[in-house]
């Protein structure tokens, strides 16, 4: 990859510290809503960590049916991670007895694993960091779960949607485009607010050409962001008339 400098970087931040200025927070987002790539400490992020944040905020939508809870106020994030190993770790000093990690239910990606199931190797593609791909290696093997059984009152589209926007490989992740175009969204989707903008929000906002690694969006300004995230916002009400 190319940073903005011009220099060439690995596609990866892993687990070493650069020897480059870091552009780019490692401690973003909150836990809750925080995208694995976030957590293993992936320098290079793009907007794939803002769909995986919306999956987070969706699936507490969800939560909130009234078919799926007798108050609103009781939903619940769907991913309660207490801790976020190595960014914010337990307190434990309970390890994994084959790694030598720290280990504990309530871990962030442990939490994450226990809904999208564990990463299969043609997940890791995009993973070039060892001592990343070793930390993986230690946790227990999980089957993905069945989102209809979590909520059983949810559209099939929704359940789709929401299950593309929580993919643990970036690469693999729906898009914003893909999403906004998604059938979940037919019913309060408009060309009007959904047209592509004509120049990058980086460059019409401030002259300066931010990389995105991962995923990239060229074509997103602020008013089509608004736009648009007044569609998403419209479909996922619609959920709870």
């Amino acid at each position: 990859m190319i940073d903005s400098s011009a220099n060439s970087t690995s596609r990866n931040g892993g687990w070493q510290q650069s020897k480059r200025e870091q552009v780019l927070t490692k401690h973003v987002v909150s836990r809750w809503y925080r995208a694995p790539e976030i957590i293993l400490l992936d320098k290079h992020y793009g907007t794939p960590i803002d769909v995986w944040a919306i999956g987070g905020i969706m699936a507490e939508l969800l939560n909130m049916m009234k078919e799926h809870v007798e108050n609103f106020q009781d939903r619940k994030p769907f991913f309660p991670g207490q801790s976020c190993f190595p960014l914010s770790p337990c307190k434990s000093k309970k390890q994994a007895a084959s790694s030598g990690f720290p280990t504990d239910a309530s871990d962030q990606l442990n939490m994450i694993f226990e809904v999208i199931g564990t990463p299969q190797p043609s997940d890791l593609a995009h993973i070039s960091d060892k001592r990343v791909l070793y930390y993986l290696q230690s946790f227990a093997s999980k089957p993905k779960k069945d989102l209809k059984t979590a909520f059983p009152a949810a559209p099939d589209e929704a359940l789709d949607l929401l299950s593309k926007m929580v993919i643990f490989n970036p690469h693999q992740r729906i898009t914003l485009e893909q999403a906004l175009k998604h059938p979940f969204f037919d019913k309060v989707r408009s060309a009007a607010t959904s047209e592509p903008a004509s120049s990058s929000l980086s460059s019409a906002s401030t002259g300066v050409h931010t990389p995105t690694t991962l995923q990239q969006h060229k074509h997103h300004s602020p008013p089509l962001l608004c736009k648009n995230g007044l569609t998403m916002l419209k479909g996922m009400a619609s959920m709870n008339p």
